[in-house]
């Protein structure tokens, strides 16, 4: 879906790096160290960012450029197999995605078009590089979607945008297995899944994915994400009854979704600082008025940590149904039972527990309410 664009790239999971910016030593990769040596032409000092996540936290290093160029030192635990990260120039839009493993990485680009910068030393980037040449005309399809659906209001257009988009999204997924068969061994095939195919993982498909790839590329870091997100999937595929958790509502007291059987539930997960969250709530709110007393309930789970910007979301949005948080982010244990990769996302539960569907958007939600509450 379009609301989740902006969060796929919140899909990254990697270690702290110990470097000394500005350096004037030149350092050497070992077997278990990569060294970024990057030329910027255009710029003689600044800053680049490289940003991470460390656990259910972001992370952003800040390395300084002298005389046009950087050095960045870190460690890839083995056992991961790649870190991923994400870099710009202080003061530039472009960013550039890099798969780093413990080498001697040359990393070349201009000021003016930092986003096409020239990377060599990581096979794992290599690979990637490959994936992105072979989805460049979807990737550029669903990225002039992304503006025209930020540039309209129009419930109507945004509906059908989204449409559109879900089927540039199918499109690129079914590049992903023929890429991985072709690259079982590589660490680039499960980061590629992983940004792929986890946001509304197609069980059967992923499992085939997950099972292509070689034992060592399994148990890396990435591995292990597909790996989570498959054994949720099978968990919370439709006709399955929902895994039960208990979190806080807003004056502490423990709420099991399981106390709630008897209705229909929508168990939506959302945060206060989600844009496409926000956008999505009068839909939300729109249907809560509508079937609401036909036993229609809503569970919100907030992905927040600041209890008062969660608090005053859901009065300024006048979220008027029961919310229940742990104030952990992305860390919420709801969100890892249920393999949530990015938000909003939601599923839609019978007077049994049972999953219906998940992740309605729009109208979708209302429609499928009136096909069970006939």
């Amino acid at each position: 879906m379009l609301k989740n664009l902006a969060l796929v790239s919140l899909v990254i999971f990697m270690a702290s790096c110990n470097n000394k910016p500005g350096s004037n030593n030149v350092a050497r990769a070992t077997d278990s160290t990569f060294v970024i040596s990057g030329s910027i032409s255009g710029i003689d000092s600044g800053e680049i960012i490289f940003g991470h996540r460390a656990g259910d936290d972001k992370v952003y290093d800040t390395i300084a450029i002298k005389g046009g160029t950087f050095q960045f030192a870190g460690k890839v635990p083995v056992s991961e197999g790649i870190n991923s990260y994400t870099c710009m120039l202080v003061g530039k839009d472009d960013a550039v995605d890099l798969l780093i493993q413990n080498a001697n990485i040359q990393f070349t680009a201009k000021s003016d078009s930092f986003g096409m910068a020239s990377i060599k030393g990581s096979k794992a980037q290599d690979d990637l590089k490959a994936f992105s040449e072979l989805t460049k005309t979807v990737d550029d399809k669903m990225a002039a979607l992304g503006t025209l659906y930020t540039a309209t209001t129009d419930k109507n257009v945004k509906d059908s945008l989204n449409k559109v988009y879900d089927q540039c999204d199918s499109v690129l997924q079914s590049l992903v297995p023929g890429f991985v068969n072709g690259h079982p061994h590589s660490f680039a095939s499960a980061y590629i899944v992983s940004r792929t195919m986890l946001i509304n993982p197609k069980e059967e498909v992923l499992g085939s994915v997950y099972n292509a790839m070689d034992s060592l590329v399994k148990l890396s870091k990435y591995g292990k994400v597909v790996a989570e997100v498959l054994d949720a999937a099978h968990k919370t595929a439709i006709g399955q009854v929902a895994p039960d958790f208990t979190i806080n509502d807003r004056d502490g007291k423990p709420v099991a979704l399981s106390s709630l059987r008897g209705k229909y539930i929508f168990v939506d997960f959302w945060a206060s600082w989600c844009g496409p969250c926000r956008r999505e709530n009068p839909n939300i709110v729109e249907a809560y008025t509508r079937f609401h007393s036909a036993k229609f309930e809503i569970l919100g789970v907030s992905l927040d940590k600041d209890k008062e910007k969660w608090e005053s979301a859901i009065e300024k949005d006048k979220l008027t149904w029961q919310h229940v948080s742990d104030l952990k982010g992305w860390g919420n244990a709801a969100a890892k039972i249920y393999g949530i990769r990015a938000i909003p996302a939601n599923f839609l539960l019978d007077k049994d527990g049972k999953i219906l569907a998940r992740n309605l958007y729009g109208g979708d939600l209302e429609k499928k309410l009136k096909e069970v509450l006939k």
